[in-house]
């Protein structure tokens, strides 16, 4: 599991490589899952299963605070 921080050392939230076979998954500092990157398909999904885009787009995610 890496930690995102901010410059000021905040934590922003999580990826975790170990949660699922063959996909990253974000968590918001509160731990809520915020989005899967699934490198399989190579698709970012929302929690829900929708896909939010190509490519791996997980630092989007925490860094703007979704």
């Amino acid at each position: 599991m890496q930690e995102i921080r901010d410059r000021q050392g905040h934590l922003l939230g999580t990826l975790d490589d170990r949660a699922l076979a063959d996909a990253i998954v974000a968590r918001n500092r509160q731990g809520h899952i915020v989005a899967i990157y699934d490198a399989a398909s190579d698709t970012t999904r929302l929690p829900n299963g929708h896909i939010y885009g190509s490519g791996n787009l997980l630092a989007a995610f925490l860094v703007s605070g979704c």
